[in-house]
């Protein structure tokens, strides 16, 4: 899309410009990458993401006991996340 965009401005203004546009193009794709990994990197704080554990499943007895009828699911999650 970026080459047509080209050939379009060299048509109307009869200069090749390819350079510019790429500049341009790649300079807001930073900006926009920039912005994401910002934004994950706050959205991965605000939820407690801790990069330095393996597995970031904690066994929680409360939301075991509210499974109610499924403990042995609860402890394959549990073994298969977190046991050694």
């Amino acid at each position: 899309m970026i080459a047509d965009v080209c050939d379009e401005d060299e048509l109307a203004t009869g200069k090749r410009r390819e350079g510019s546009y790429q500049a341009v193009y790649n300079w807001w794709w930073k900006i926009g990458m920039s912005g994401a990994f910002f934004r994950i990197r706050f959205l991965l704080r605000s939820t407690g993401f801790n990069e330095k554990l393996l597995a970031q499943f904690r066994f929680n007895p409360a939301l075991a006991a509210s499974l109610g009828n499924r403990p042995a699911d609860v402890y394959v999650h549990y073994k298969r996340f977190i046991a050694d």
